[in-house]
């Protein structure tokens, strides 16, 4: 239950956020462009052929260079776009898991005693999860504060039970949006389909996006439960490894229902 100051736990994590959610889907779309550009170009085919056998070494490992930094850039910017049409999908259509129906789960899981124990433990999440805000969604700004919360706390204080596993997912399937567009987009005119097979690929890849929207969705969702929870299941174990009992000396706030 030590805290958990190996800074290169974090970096690791970033490092590979950024090559499975930026450096893949952009060497992907980059990839894309480059072989549609090359079809329609023979002469700079075979100028590319000739390169590579004449054993142009510098400037292979130029374009090497300039395709990675192209690649992380289009990435990025592709997981943006990924993050706003999750983000825009699920305010309208997205899981609706309350703050009343999320300590009520708990609640019912871990024990009243639990997450009396949290809250007491933890006076910065009572305003948020142990307040007026029942009806607010899991996904909405007034809680973002307390996710961000629980999410370090976890990270640095208990990271067996950290949820990166569920951001580096939501960060992966987020990019994942517009790469899916452009492998289908190279398919289609690779194979020169007729309108009838651009319709089914078209279909095709819309159904590849509702998979991928609605896991992220979900996981998005789940991503804030887990970090509630683990932070409520956190308070018991600790207070369990000290031989304490579990319901605090003070209430914490307002009653639990």
């Amino acid at each position: 239950m030590d805290a958990d100051d190996a800074g290169w736990r974090r970096i690791a994590l970033y490092l590979l956020i950024t090559l499975a959610s930026v450096f893949a889907p952009g060497a992907v779309i980059v990839a894309s462009l480059a072989i549609w550009r090359v079809s329609q170009d023979s002469v700079l085919l075979q100028s590319m052929q000739s390169g590579t056998a004449d054993g142009a070494g510098a400037l292979r490992y130029l374009w090497i260079a300039a395709g990675l930094s192209l690649s992380y850039l289009v990435g990025y910017f592709a997981r943006a776009l990924g993050f706003v049409a999750v983000r825009s999908i699920g305010k309208r259509w997205g899981p609706q898991g309350t703050v009343g129906k999320l300590r009520a789960d708990i609640v019912d899981r871990l024990g009243a005693d639990s997450w009396d124990r949290a809250m007491a433990t933890h006076p910065a999440l009572r305003a948020s999860l142990n307040g007026p805000l029942d009806q607010s969604k899991l996904s909405e700004d007034p809680l973002f504060d307390a996710f961000i919360y629980c999410k370090l706390w976890l990270r640095r204080m208990a990271p067996t039970l950290n949820i990166d596993a569920i951001e580096l997912e939501i960060n992966v399937l987020c990019g994942s949006l517009v790469p899916v567009a452009a492998v289908t987009l190279l398919m289609g005119q690779q194979a020169q389909l007729s309108s009838g097979g651009w319709v089914a690929t078209a279909a095709l890849a819309l159904a590849a996006w509702w998979i991928i929207i609605t896991n992220a969705l979900k996981l998005r969702q789940d991503e804030r439960y887990e970090a509630f929870r683990n932070v409520v299941a956190d308070a018991a174990m600790r207070a369990a490894s000290t031989g304490r009992p579990l319901r605090p000396s003070a209430p914490p706030g307002p009653a639990t229902t």
